[in-house]
């Protein structure tokens, strides 16, 4: 690898980005230079909410967990969650929260086949896909939605873009299909960003725009992203010594 880390670029929310380089391994820690530009920023779009007949409640990121929390949301609801990193939130701030996959279309399955006591309230984000309450409800599980949050749109600070210029290579984890899409915007055709997709679905919007790589995780949670950051970074390694023997 040259004398030059690669720049590992964040651009989750900033709490968010954070919190994935401080549960990275050592080792991959000490071969990359962190650079946070968020290019999504989380509101609270109100100040109460009425939780009605809810018997469970549906949390599918912790960007909901945290604002419910703020809400005050009633923790001895059932709250069924998306994805370990979601529970373990859920859980944290008060809640029994259960896992119910990996994925929204895991938990519609999951609870189409628990039959958990109804209504349920899924607390979610103004942007959000795979129209969760719409499919429990077609199948016996009335569900109610609630946008909880914003995720609002950014653009990547000057000294970012400079930094970027300087032709460094660049490694850029991405969590979500809008934060993609933001991402082409902000950096498309810089041929030295290796972009890693949470999903398909969020590497969809960065193909064919020029970047070095792309690549997917094998599954849509952050230690697949970081297992995945690593089979990159010995990538980029290679052909850098590579180009450096010619």
């Amino acid at each position: 690898m040259s004398a030059e880390r690669p720049i590992l670029l964040m651009t989750r929310p900033l709490q968010a980005g954070r919190s994935f380089v401080d549960t990275l391994p050592d080792d991959i820690r000490s071969c990359i230079e962190p650079v946070f530009a968020p290019l999504i920023q989380i509101e609270p779009t109100c100040t109460i909410v009425d939780q009605g007949a809810a018997q469970g409640l549906i949390l599918t990121s912790s960007n909901a967990v945290q604002i419910a929390r703020v809400l005050q949301f009633a923790t001895d609801l059932p709250c069924y969650c998306v994805g370990m990193r979601t529970t373990q939130a859920a859980r944290n701030a008060g809640w029994a929260a259960q896992t119910g996959g990996d994925t929204a279309d895991a938990l519609v399955a999951n609870l189409i086949a628990r039959r958990p006591p109804a209504p349920l309230l899924h607390l979610c984000g103004r942007h959000r896909r795979g129209h969760i309450a719409e499919r429990l409800t077609q199948a016996g599980l009335p569900t109610s939605e609630c946008a909880i949050y914003d995720q609002r749109l950014l653009g990547a600070p000057p000294e970012v873009q400079a930094r970027l210029n300087a032709g460094q290579t660049v490694i850029a984890p991405v969590f979500s299909p809008r934060t993609a899409r933001q991402f082409v915007e902000e950096f498309a055709t810089r041929g030295h960003i290796h972009a890693i997709a949470l999903s398909d679905a969020v590497a969809d919007p960065l193909l064919s725009c020029g970047f070095a790589s792309v690549s997917t995780a094998c599954r849509p949670d952050a230690r697949a992203m970081a297992e995945e950051l690593r089979r990159v970074l010995a990538e980029t390694a290679r052909l850098e010594a590579k180009g450096s023997a010619q």
